[in-house]
């Protein structure tokens, strides 16, 4: 795995362990061809997302569906449980995002559900890249905490159970 930029979780499906590995720059590797499905910008930015099964060392391209992000790189991906993510932000070929996908894992597959800023007085953190995110458990549930990013310094909480966030 030759990458940068990218960012990277572990999840366990059907009791196995898996590292999920996502976006940034660079191929999968020196031999291998472009990932089916995948975008590549002319910058070296990608889509492709990739698990690497534990126990057998194996590589594994899954099937995505949904709403795949765009090229991207210098995002967060936090997950909210063993079959979960949430990733957020980063730097895509239309310049700095604040999208926010949620990511369902099985074991051969990826759903991609892309949540989008409905604008108007609803608060939403701006665009931002290279900051960092922590999963918070509440009472109410989980909770992304955001904080900073190249040219931001404001922190922001995302409820993901009622999608909404709130400044902190």
């Amino acid at each position: 795995m030759m990458k940068r930029f990218c960012d990277m979780i572990a999840i366990k499906v059907n009791g196995e362990d898996y590292l999920v590995v996502i976006g940034g720059d660079g191929l999968s590797s020196n031999n291998e061809p472009e990932q089916p499905g995948a975008q590549y910008s002319a910058g070296g930015t990608n889509n492709e997302i990739h698990f690497y099964k534990l126990s057998s060392g194996d590589w594994i391209s899954p099937t995505v569906t949904g709403d795949r992000p765009p090229p991207i790189r210098s995002f967060t991906l936090t997950s909210i449980n063993n079959s979960s993510a949430i990733l957020f932000g980063g730097l895509t070929d239309n310049g700095v995002s604040n999208n926010v996908y949620i990511l369902n894992f099985t074991d051969t597959s990826v759903n991609c559900l892309k949540l989008s800023n409905p604008g108007g007085s609803v608060q939403w953190p701006k665009k931002r890249r290279s900051h960092s995110s922590v999963l918070i458990n509440t009472s109410s549930g989980p909770h992304l905490l955001v904080v900073g990013g190249i040219r931001a310094s404001d922190l922001w909480i995302f409820d993901i159970k009622n999608k909404s966030w709130k400044e902190l």
